[in-house]
């Protein structure tokens, strides 16, 4: 009889320790079912009911990003840009299906980066007023998650000489 109680005992436990969640620093926990966001708990410790729901980390300080974007300008060289932003990510959305808001926000800087080499030439590339750096700092991003650009530093600009056959 003392064993069923023992196992008894540790079944509930582990289920118990099941339902609660730890948030990291820098990151709030949402709570999602069926994939959208159900709940945004303001505390660091989160209750669940296991099977039903599920947890996933949502930053809140500013997240630094490493990108490489490769593409063509507008004066048809092949131009690979190595840059470091910072962005600060929009809160969470209730009832949205939930996605990765850094992965999210990675894509749409890519796909914004590529447009501005795509426009410009190797020069303007790298000008205070239309370069790089200026038309992403400070730049409002959309899509599944939001937030905002609020540092940039071109690594590098690096094009890619043909040789003449």
């Amino acid at each position: 009889m003392s064993a069923v109680v023992v196992v008894a005992a540790v079944l509930l436990g582990l289920l118990a320790a099941s339902c609660v969640r730890i948030a990291s620093p820098g990151e709030r926990l949402v709570v999602l079912r069926r994939c959208r966001i159900r709940r945004r708990p303001l505390t660091a410790v989160v209750l669940l009911v296991p099977g039903l729901e599920e947890v996933r980390p949502w930053p809140t300080r500013p997240v630094e990003l490493l990108l490489c974007v490769r593409a063509i300008s507008r004066d048809d060289r092949d131009v690979r840009v190595l840059l470091t932003i910072v962005l600060d990510i929009d809160p969470p959305r209730l009832r949205t299906a939930y996605v990765d808001p850094v992965r999210a926000l990675r894509a749409v800087v890519e796909q914004r980066l590529t447009a501005v080499i795509e426009e410009r030439t190797v020069d303007q590339l790298a000008d205070r007023h239309d370069g790089v750096r200026a038309v992403l700092d400070g730049a409002r991003l959309g899509g599944v998650a939001g937030g905002v650009v609020t540092d940039v530093v071109v690594d590098e600009v690096e094009v890619r000489l043909f040789a003449d056959s």
